[in-house]
C-alpha cells in the first residue's frame, strides 16, 4: 500500500515539475535589454510630448507612471517578439496609444487615427501571418481603445 501510495505522489510530483517548467519557459525575456530600453525611451518620449508627461532624469522614473502591454495576452514588454501593445500614462483621461511590434522593429500608432491605424495593422497581420481569430481580437480590442480614447473627454466627439 505504501509502495503504491508513494509512487502515485512520484507521478503527480513528477506532472506537476512538467507542467512548471514548460510554463516557465514561456515567460521568459526575449528582447535584449537595450532593445527594451529603446523601445520605452521613444514610448516616454511620444507621452512627454503628446500627453505632457513630466520629463524624468532617468528612464526607470517613469516606470510607475506609465504602461506597455500586450493586447491580447497582457505581457509586458519583452517578453514577446511580435504583438501589438497599448501603452500610456496610469492618469485619468489620457488617450492610450499602439506599438505594433515585430523583433527589433516597432511604430507608434495613435487610434485617433483609425483609418491609418488600422491600415498599419493590415500590413504587420499580413507580414506574421496572422490568424483570422487573432486578427478579430486584435481588432476588436483596437476599437475598443479607440471608443475608450473618444468618450474620455465627450466634447470632443466627432
Amino acid at each position: 500500500m505504501n509502495r503504491m501510495l508513494s509512487s502515485r505522489v512520484f507521478v503527480v510530483a513528477s506532472i506537476l515539475i512538467l507542467m512548471f517548467s514548460s510554463l516557465q519557459s514561456k515567460c521568459q525575456i526575449v528582447d535584449s535589454e537595450s532593445t527594451i530600453r529603446e523601445i520605452k525611451k521613444n514610448v516616454y518620449e511620444f507621452l512627454i510630448k503628446e500627453e505632457g508627461l513630466e520629463k524624468k532624469e532617468k528612464l526607470e522614473d517613469y516606470e510607475n507612471r506609465t504602461y506597455i502591454t500586450e493586447l491580447l495576452n497582457q505581457t509586458v514588454l519583452g517578453y514577446d517578439k511580435t504583438g501589438i501593445y497599448v501603452f500610456g500614462v496610469f492618469t485619468s483621461h489620457t488617450k492610450k496609444y499602439l506599438l505594433l511590434k515585430n523583433g527589433t522593429t516597432y511604430k507608434i500608432l495613435d487610434p485617433e487615427d483609425l483609418s491609418s491605424t488600422l491600415h498599419e495593422m493590415t500590413g504587420f497581420f499580413i507580414e506574421e501571418k496572422t490568424s483570422n481569430d487573432k486578427m478579430l481580437a486584435y481588432v476588436e480590442a483596437v476599437i475598443g481603445i479607440y471608443k475608450m480614447n473618444e468618450n474620455r473627454n465627450p466634447e470632443n466627439l466627432k
